[in-house]
């Protein structure tokens, strides 16, 4: 592992537990992700005070978590932001620094728990019998380690596939639309080490 300055962990831990710190912030999150708002768009959304959501609004952007979606000759109240974008293949992700490999998984988690944390305040995340949430501990070598992410590199592409195939369907009214969220991950687990069992 590139070796980093020692606070770099604890500074992106914070910035997520800020995100999260408050429910409004979690759903701005979710909000942003779907389309660019502004201060007062989003004031309307939530019926809170202007003050209120700029509040929570400039401490999200402070974060890095958001971006600004207009210029800077844009008043900021009108100002549209929009939840910073990360995507990343392969080689350019092998090619971040540790930091930025910090910065880029702290965005994607942000938008995978404001996700989830809204279908489950509204129902949707147990409405269905048919959904599909997991997770496992499991003990690999290195050969084991290339082969788990191979899996889940195909299942991502799998996925993509499936998208792809129900756009020409959705255009022509023959489906109705679900809004489904994939989360795919696979990381070395931190603290104490576990026995399989």
């Amino acid at each position: 592992m590139p070796e980093t300055d020692a606070g770099v962990p604890q500074r992106y831990e914070t910035r997520l537990k800020n995100a999260l710190a408050h429910e409004i912030r979690v759903d701005m999150l979710r909000i942003l992700d779907e389309r660019p708002s502004s201060m007062r768009e989003l004031a309307k959304t939530f019926d809170e005070t202007l003050g209120g959501v700029a509040t929570h609004l400039l401490e999200l952007w402070k974060e890095g978590s958001l971006e600004a979606a207009d210029d800077d000759s844009i008043p900021l109240v009108d100002r549209r932001f929009r939840l910073a974008r990360v995507f990343f293949d392969e080689e350019s992700w092998e090619a971040l620094s540790h930091d930025e490999r910090y910065e880029g998984t702290i965005r994607i988690l942000e938008g995978i728990i404001g996700e989830a944390m809204a279908a489950l305040r509204s129902g949707h995340l147990t409405s269905r019998a048919d959904q599909h949430v997991t997770w496992r501990p499991v003990l690999v070598d290195d050969e084991g380690w290339a082969e788990a992410i191979g899996v889940l590199d195909r299942a991502f592409e799998e996925i993509k596939a499936i998208h792809d195939k129900c756009a020409p369907r959705l255009a022509s009214g023959e489906s109705p639309s679900i809004p489904m969220i994939v989360s795919i991950m696979g990381f070395e687990r931190g603290g104490p080490r576990f026995r399989p069992s």
